[in-house]
Protein backbone atom coordinates (compact mmCIF):
# COMPACT_ATOMS: atom_id res chain seq x y z
CA UNK A 1 0.00 0.00 0.00
CA UNK A 2 1.37 3.33 -0.91
CA UNK A 3 2.05 5.76 2.16
CA UNK A 4 0.22 9.02 2.02
CA UNK A 5 2.66 12.02 1.43
CA UNK A 6 1.51 13.52 4.76
CA UNK A 7 2.57 10.44 6.85
CA UNK A 8 4.52 11.94 9.43
CA UNK A 9 4.54 15.17 8.59
CA UNK A 10 3.54 18.40 10.56
CA UNK A 11 0.41 20.62 9.40
CA UNK A 12 -0.97 23.60 11.09
CA UNK A 13 -4.62 24.62 10.24
CA UNK A 14 -5.90 28.01 11.48
CA UNK A 15 -9.59 28.38 12.11
CA UNK A 16 -9.81 24.63 12.62
CA UNK A 17 -12.63 23.27 15.12
CA UNK A 18 -15.77 24.48 12.41
CA UNK A 19 -16.45 24.35 8.84
CA UNK A 20 -13.53 24.04 5.86
CA UNK A 21 -10.80 24.04 8.83
CA UNK A 22 -12.47 21.16 10.52
CA UNK A 23 -12.47 19.33 7.46
CA UNK A 24 -8.93 20.21 6.45
CA UNK A 25 -7.36 18.83 9.88
CA UNK A 26 -9.80 15.54 9.91
CA UNK A 27 -8.35 14.77 6.13
CA UNK A 28 -5.18 15.99 7.16
CA UNK A 29 -5.47 13.13 10.05
CA UNK A 30 -6.77 10.52 8.08
CA UNK A 31 -3.77 10.66 6.15
CA UNK A 32 -1.61 9.97 9.02
CA UNK A 33 -0.24 14.05 9.53
CA UNK A 34 0.69 15.55 12.70
CA UNK A 35 -1.58 17.92 12.85
CA UNK A 36 -1.74 21.29 14.44
CA UNK A 37 -4.90 23.21 14.56
CA UNK A 38 -5.66 27.22 15.99
CA UNK A 39 -9.24 28.14 17.13
CA UNK A 40 -10.26 31.63 19.14
CA UNK A 41 -13.24 31.01 20.83
CA UNK A 42 -14.53 27.42 20.50
CA UNK A 43 -13.16 25.73 23.49
CA UNK A 44 -15.87 22.85 23.90
CA UNK A 45 -15.53 22.35 20.65
CA UNK A 46 -11.93 22.18 20.91
CA UNK A 47 -11.66 20.01 23.48
CA UNK A 48 -14.97 16.87 22.11
CA UNK A 49 -12.70 17.49 18.57
CA UNK A 50 -9.40 16.21 20.60
CA UNK A 51 -11.24 13.64 22.74
CA UNK A 52 -12.48 11.94 19.23
CA UNK A 53 -9.14 12.38 17.73
CA UNK A 54 -7.42 10.87 20.55
CA UNK A 55 -9.76 7.76 20.89
CA UNK A 56 -8.48 7.23 17.26
CA UNK A 57 -4.83 7.84 17.68
CA UNK A 58 -4.75 10.22 15.76
CA UNK A 59 -1.98 12.99 16.36
CA UNK A 60 -4.60 16.50 16.41
CA UNK A 61 -3.58 19.15 18.68
CA UNK A 62 -5.67 22.33 19.41
CA UNK A 63 -3.81 25.76 20.24
CA UNK A 64 -5.88 28.82 21.52
CA UNK A 65 -4.46 31.21 19.15
CA UNK A 66 -5.92 34.77 18.07
CA UNK A 67 -4.43 34.57 14.35
CA UNK A 68 -3.71 38.53 14.89
CA UNK A 69 -1.77 38.03 17.47
CA UNK A 70 1.27 38.44 16.21
CA UNK A 71 3.19 37.55 19.70
CA UNK A 72 0.87 34.27 20.37
CA UNK A 73 1.00 33.11 16.73
CA UNK A 74 5.12 33.04 17.21
CA UNK A 75 4.93 31.77 20.49
CA UNK A 76 2.53 28.79 19.19
CA UNK A 77 4.40 27.92 16.14
CA UNK A 78 7.75 27.68 18.38
CA UNK A 79 5.85 25.00 20.86
CA UNK A 80 5.09 23.46 18.04
CA UNK A 81 8.07 22.93 16.09
CA UNK A 82 9.94 22.25 19.20
CA UNK A 83 7.17 19.47 20.39
CA UNK A 84 6.02 18.19 16.91
CA UNK A 85 8.65 19.03 14.68
CA UNK A 86 9.52 21.30 11.40
CA UNK A 87 5.74 22.70 9.97
CA UNK A 88 5.72 21.45 6.31
CA UNK A 89 1.86 22.35 5.68
CA UNK A 90 0.42 25.46 6.77
CA UNK A 91 -3.27 26.18 6.00
CA UNK A 92 -4.57 29.63 6.60
CA UNK A 93 -8.17 28.86 7.05
CA UNK A 94 -9.34 31.64 9.93
CA UNK A 95 -11.61 34.22 9.26
CA UNK A 96 -14.57 36.56 10.16
CA UNK A 97 -17.34 38.33 8.71
CA UNK A 98 -19.12 41.14 9.80
CA UNK A 99 -21.98 41.63 7.22
CA UNK A 100 -23.72 45.48 5.95
CA UNK A 101 -24.05 47.68 3.39
CA UNK A 102 -20.76 49.88 2.45
CA UNK A 103 -22.38 52.87 3.25
CA UNK A 104 -23.65 51.47 6.41
CA UNK A 105 -20.49 49.63 7.49
CA UNK A 106 -18.69 50.91 10.70
CA UNK A 107 -15.16 51.19 11.85
CA UNK A 108 -15.43 47.97 14.07
CA UNK A 109 -16.79 45.91 11.20
CA UNK A 110 -14.06 46.89 8.91
CA UNK A 111 -11.34 46.49 11.57
CA UNK A 112 -12.55 43.29 12.06
CA UNK A 113 -12.09 41.56 9.57
CA UNK A 114 -9.01 42.64 8.23
CA UNK A 115 -7.67 41.84 11.27
CA UNK A 116 -8.74 38.61 10.88
CA UNK A 117 -8.83 37.80 7.54
CA UNK A 118 -5.79 39.92 6.37
CA UNK A 119 -3.91 40.75 8.68
CA UNK A 120 -3.65 37.02 10.64
CA UNK A 121 -3.12 35.44 7.63
CA UNK A 122 -0.38 37.48 7.01
CA UNK A 123 1.28 37.50 10.64
CA UNK A 124 0.65 33.41 10.30
CA UNK A 125 2.45 33.41 6.71
CA UNK A 126 5.00 35.32 7.50
CA UNK A 127 6.33 33.38 10.89
CA UNK A 128 5.66 30.24 9.19
CA UNK A 129 7.52 30.99 5.63
CA UNK A 130 10.73 32.06 6.91
CA UNK A 131 11.11 28.45 8.64
CA UNK A 132 9.95 26.80 5.54
CA UNK A 133 12.54 28.69 3.41
CA UNK A 134 15.36 28.21 5.91
CA UNK A 135 14.76 24.10 5.06
CA UNK A 136 14.09 24.64 1.52
CA UNK A 137 10.38 23.17 1.66
CA UNK A 138 7.01 24.06 2.26
CA UNK A 139 3.62 24.60 1.09
CA UNK A 140 0.72 26.49 1.82
CA UNK A 141 -2.84 27.55 0.99
CA UNK A 142 -4.57 30.39 1.86
CA UNK A 143 -8.01 30.08 1.91
CA UNK A 144 -9.85 33.42 -0.11
CA UNK A 145 -13.38 33.50 -1.24
CA UNK A 146 -15.13 34.29 -4.65
CA UNK A 147 -15.90 37.75 -2.86
CA UNK A 148 -12.03 38.83 -3.48
CA UNK A 149 -12.44 38.07 -6.74
CA UNK A 150 -16.18 39.49 -7.95
CA UNK A 151 -17.30 41.70 -4.72
CA UNK A 152 -20.35 41.56 -2.98
CA UNK A 153 -22.41 44.56 -2.21
CA UNK A 154 -23.20 44.05 1.63
CA UNK A 155 -19.60 42.64 1.88
CA UNK A 156 -16.96 45.62 0.95
CA UNK A 157 -15.08 44.72 4.22
CA UNK A 158 -14.53 40.94 3.78
CA UNK A 159 -14.39 41.21 -0.52
CA UNK A 160 -11.20 43.79 0.34
CA UNK A 161 -9.62 41.46 2.61
CA UNK A 162 -9.90 38.37 0.91
CA UNK A 163 -8.65 40.19 -2.27
CA UNK A 164 -5.74 41.49 -0.19
CA UNK A 165 -4.94 37.65 0.79
CA UNK A 166 -5.08 36.76 -3.01
CA UNK A 167 -2.11 39.59 -3.48
CA UNK A 168 -0.75 38.28 -0.71
CA UNK A 169 -0.42 34.82 -1.99
CA UNK A 170 1.07 36.38 -5.40
CA UNK A 171 3.30 38.45 -3.56
CA UNK A 172 4.61 35.39 -1.12
CA UNK A 173 4.68 32.95 -4.06
CA UNK A 174 7.12 35.30 -6.00
CA UNK A 175 9.24 35.79 -3.20
CA UNK A 176 9.60 32.27 -1.28
CA UNK A 177 9.22 29.73 -4.80
CA UNK A 178 12.92 29.89 -5.65
CA UNK A 179 13.72 28.62 -1.83
CA UNK A 180 11.31 25.70 -2.07
CA UNK A 181 8.04 27.02 -0.70
CA UNK A 182 4.92 26.64 -2.71
CA UNK A 183 2.17 29.34 -1.72
CA UNK A 184 -1.48 29.02 -3.17
CA UNK A 185 -4.89 30.06 -2.55
CA UNK A 186 -8.52 28.04 -2.97
CA UNK A 187 -11.34 30.26 -3.34
CA UNK A 188 -14.86 28.66 -2.05
CA UNK A 189 -18.22 30.03 -3.31
CA UNK A 190 -21.29 29.29 -1.01
CA UNK A 191 -20.28 26.19 0.92
CA UNK A 192 -22.38 25.01 3.64
CA UNK A 193 -20.98 26.26 7.12
CA UNK A 194 -22.07 28.62 10.07
CA UNK A 195 -20.88 31.30 8.13
CA UNK A 196 -23.30 30.31 5.19
CA UNK A 197 -26.29 30.15 8.14
CA UNK A 198 -25.24 33.41 8.78
CA UNK A 199 -26.23 34.82 5.00
CA UNK A 200 -30.18 35.22 4.63
CA UNK A 201 -31.61 32.95 2.50
CA UNK A 202 -33.21 34.84 0.06
CA UNK A 203 -29.21 35.97 -0.81
CA UNK A 204 -28.29 32.50 -0.54
CA UNK A 205 -31.21 31.66 -2.92
CA UNK A 206 -29.76 34.01 -5.18
CA UNK A 207 -26.48 32.84 -5.26
CA UNK A 208 -27.10 29.47 -5.36
CA UNK A 209 -29.24 30.74 -8.52
CA UNK A 210 -26.30 31.76 -10.08
CA UNK A 211 -24.32 28.70 -10.07
CA UNK A 212 -23.92 25.79 -12.43
CA UNK A 213 -24.36 22.88 -9.81
CA UNK A 214 -27.52 24.85 -8.04
CA UNK A 215 -26.36 23.68 -4.37
CA UNK A 216 -23.57 24.88 -1.92
CA UNK A 217 -20.56 23.30 -1.68
CA UNK A 218 -19.22 21.19 1.12
CA UNK A 219 -16.18 21.48 3.97
CA UNK A 220 -15.35 17.85 2.80
CA UNK A 221 -15.31 18.95 -0.94
CA UNK A 222 -12.95 22.24 -0.29
CA UNK A 223 -11.03 20.26 1.90
CA UNK A 224 -10.18 18.13 -1.43
CA UNK A 225 -9.18 20.74 -3.00
CA UNK A 226 -7.30 22.35 -0.03
CA UNK A 227 -5.24 18.88 0.37
CA UNK A 228 -4.75 18.67 -3.51
CA UNK A 229 -3.11 21.74 -3.34
CA UNK A 230 -0.62 21.39 -0.68
CA UNK A 231 0.32 18.13 -2.19
CA UNK A 232 2.73 16.80 -4.70
CA UNK A 233 0.02 16.94 -7.31
CA UNK A 234 0.28 20.78 -7.33
CA UNK A 235 4.07 20.52 -7.28
CA UNK A 236 4.23 22.69 -10.29
CA UNK A 237 1.41 24.98 -8.80
CA UNK A 238 3.04 28.79 -7.22
CA UNK A 239 1.02 31.72 -6.74
CA UNK A 240 -2.21 30.10 -7.88
CA UNK A 241 -6.05 30.82 -6.85
CA UNK A 242 -8.14 27.49 -7.45
CA UNK A 243 -12.26 28.62 -7.54
CA UNK A 244 -14.51 26.13 -6.13
CA UNK A 245 -17.63 27.82 -6.17
CA UNK A 246 -20.23 25.56 -8.42
CA UNK A 247 -19.95 27.27 -11.60
CA UNK A 248 -21.01 30.94 -9.55
CA UNK A 249 -17.93 33.19 -11.98
CA UNK A 250 -17.89 31.36 -14.89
Amino acid sequence: MRTSEFQGRVALVTGGTRGIGESVVEQLAERGAVVAAFYATSDDRARQLSDRYRARGASVTFFKVSVDDAAAVTDAVDHIEQQLGPITYLVNNAGVIRDNWTALMTDEEWNAVFRVNFYGTAICAQTVVVRMAERGQGSIVNVVSVSGIKGRASQANYSAAKGAVIGLTRLLAQRYGPEGVRINAVAPGLVATDMMAATPTRAQRALLDQTHLKRPGTPEEIARLILSGLGDGAGYSSGAVWIADGGFLS
